[in-house]
């Protein structure tokens, strides 16, 4: 597609063309919280705009959508990626000329797009979008299970766990369909393959194809070596802080190890003072306990470091950051028992549903090769949310 817009573009410049004209869908994405304006798609869609300049009726393009094409060379760029051709963007731009009738607009020049049906439309369609992603991860774990039962065919545990993930998935696409066509929405069936790949992260991928059971275990020979203290070190502590992760961080796993549950622990990075919580047995949750939350608001804001494990080694989850926002973390630490480490931190509000999107993508880069991992960590990392893979 963006070759398609550099063509576009060479045409534009070729014929002189002082104005492009932006197309208009219905279900543009509207602006979330604490986003720039240009986020809201719905709000620049199918009007005109100067290349260079503005003038009434034809503001500037790079400063309305983000998107900037230069007049001699023809080349388009993307300077915002929450804007025009950015993420998830699926407008298209063309030359224009003032003489011409903009056919988005009505005779008062308003959209012909009722506003108020975008957003609800929008609205469908992210709904759409987490279905999805639930179909795609009842797909993962189907495909784990197989693996567990070509290991054990005589298992009838694991026969019957296979039986109700392969109903669960029937129910999703049922439901899945049912929504769509409910909806006036075109089912998206490509969005719900999961497949394994090669590029980027092979090493990752190639732990993360091995059963959530042996993905709960410490299996990662590394963890119990140097090699994973030098993993450790990679996030820019002194010795001392560095020591500390290291050591909460190996007794987490091992007392885990084999498990779907975590441990959390809350490392002061300024006293060196560490608080755990490793009696939490609500499988893949985690909760600080009195002590750990008077720490956080007795502590200097981004001082405290958080770690806590992932059984199923899987990237962190929107809570984990939203976590790390409220407690004003230094950072955060998710080390997983294939030996995968993540470090992220948060500093201001960001867009959960575009936060979730982005960090399934960074699930799929790792483990199924969909994209890579530095494409999905760019996007996270748009939203002000920091994230390290250290593999």
């Amino acid at each position: 597609m963006a070759v398609a817009y550099q063509v576009t573009n060479r045409y534009i410049t070729e014929g002189g063309c002082e104005l492009v004209l932006v197309s208009a869908h219905l279900g543009a994405r509207t602006r979330g919280e604490n986003q720039p304006e240009l986020a809201g798609h719905d709000r620049w869609q199918g009007r005109a705009y100067r290349i260079r300049g503005s003038e009434p009726g034809y503001p500037n393009l790079l400063e309305t959508t983000g998107y900037d094409i230069d007049p001699e060379t023809g080349e388009g760029r993307v300077v915002n990626p929450l804007g025009l051709h950015g993420y998830n963007c699926r407008h298209s731009h063309k030359p224009w000329d003032r003489r011409l009738r903009n056919p988005y607009l009505d005779e008062n020049g308003d959209l012909t797009i009722d506003t108020e049906e975008n957003r609800q439309r929008y609205r469908l369609e992210q709904r759409q979008r987490a279905m999805e992603r639930a179909i795609r991860q009842t797909r993962r774990q189907l495909q784990v299970k197989a693996l567990e039962l070509e290991a054990d065919p005589e298992n009838a545990d694991l026969q019957a766990e296979y039986s109700a993930l392969e109903n669960r998935l029937s129910r999703q696409d049922e439901a899945y369909n049912r929504f769509c066509q409910e909806n006036g929405l075109a089912a998206q069936y490509e969005r719900l393959r999961v497949t394994d790949g090669d590029g980027q992260g092979k090493q990752v991928r190639e732990q993360g194809k091995r059963t959530e059971q042996e993905r709960s275990a410490i299996i990662s020979p590394s963890i119990k070596t140097a090699e994973y203290r030098r993993k450790i070190d990679q996030l820019g502590e002194n010795v001392e802080t560095s020591r500390t992760i290291w050591q909460q961080a190996t007794q987490m796993l091992n007392h885990r190890s084999g498990t779907l549950y975590e441990d959390l622990a809350f490392i002061d990075s300024t006293t060196g003072e560490t608080l755990v919580q490793d009696a939490y047995n609500v499988e893949r949750a985690c909760m600080p306990t009195k002590r750990m939350k008077s720490m956080l608001l007795n502590s200097e804001p981004n001082t405290v470091i958080a770690v806590h494990n992932h059984p199923g080694s899987s990237v962190p989850s929107v809570e984990d950051l939203k976590a790390a926002l409220s407690g004003k973390y230094k950072y955060g630490v998710v080390v997983c028992h294939n030996g995968v480490i993540f470090k992220y931190s948060v500093r201001n509000k960001f867009d959960a549903d575009l936060a979730n999107i982005f960090l399934d993508s960074l699930q799929d880069a790792l483990y199924n090769g969909n994209g890579t991992i530095a494409d999905a960590i760019e996007k996270i990392e748009y939203l002000g949310i920091s994230m390290e893979v250290i593999s």
